[in-house]
């Protein structure tokens, strides 16, 4: 852990409980209680000894993120809770504030890359709740995987998983959660009812190694394995 690197802003969460929440998820994303904390300036930190080196190689990205001195990778993280303008999580940069002390002792609020989580958005989402864990704790670092390491767009073929989500398929794989088949959801059109497929990882019938594709680990989906939710609720 670099000490010196910590890019990822909390502090901007007022709401104890919405603060622990977050914790709660960047931990659950590292499969650990306590590795991810905040320290007395409002950065998160992480501390990955004792983690499986496969766990470790799944969150490099996130982890890098929170250890970065790049001054372009700094996020700000906030919290709106049944904001209906955002859908789970969205991420946009330039639109974040951070103070940031200099080396002089004096603060200056420079702009960063802004990050919205909505929790109030779960109470809608139905499902296995394996499924929904594997989904809604996993956001944040979705919504991290858009910059870092670099940003990347969202795909716009149906069936695809694409760049974003890829990596966060590496994570649910580590830890041993089920895979997103796809990244866009499908509408039912059912009074704005939309769901998303879940599967496991394809493996050589040899080997039994995971097999990965130009599109990341190959999903094979099965009937059943869905999360739904209201879209007109989510974003209303």
């Amino acid at each position: 852990m670099d000490p010196d690197g910590k890019r990822i802003f909390v502090g901007n969460i007022s709401n104890r409980d919405d603060r622990d929440e977050l914790l709660r998820r960047a931990n659950y994303t590292y499969g650990c209680e306590s590795c991810v904390t905040v320290d007395g300036d409002g950065y998160l930190q992480v501390e990955t000894t004792g983690l499986s080196q496969r766990i470790i190689d799944a969150t490099q990205f996130l982890t890098d993120a929170i250890n970065s001195t790049d001054p372009f990778q700094l996020y700000d993280v906030q919290i709106k809770n049944n904001d209906p303008d955002v859908a789970f999580g969205d991420s946009q940069r330039g639109m974040g504030n951070v103070t940031v002390k200099r080396p002089d002792g004096t603060s200056q609020k420079v702009t960063s890359i802004k990050i919205r989580l909505d929790f109030g958005d779960d109470a809608y989402v139905i499902g296995n709740a394996q499924l929904r864990e594997s989904y809604l704790n996993l956001v944040f670092a979705h919504e991290v995987s858009h910059f870092a390491p670099g940003f990347k767009e969202d795909p716009t073929t149906l069936g695809e998983r694409g760049d974003v989500d890829n990596p966060i398929n590496e994570i649910r794989a580590a830890r041993g959660l089920p895979l997103r088949a796809e990244y866009q959801a499908r509408n039912l059109h059912v009074g704005g009812l939309v769901y998303l497929k879940f599967g496991d990882a394809v493996r050589d019938p040899k080997f039994g190694v995971i097999i990965r594709g130009s599109d990341g680990i190959n999903v094979q989906d099965q009937p059943g394995r869905i999360i739904l939710w209201w879209q007109n609720k989510i974003k209303r």
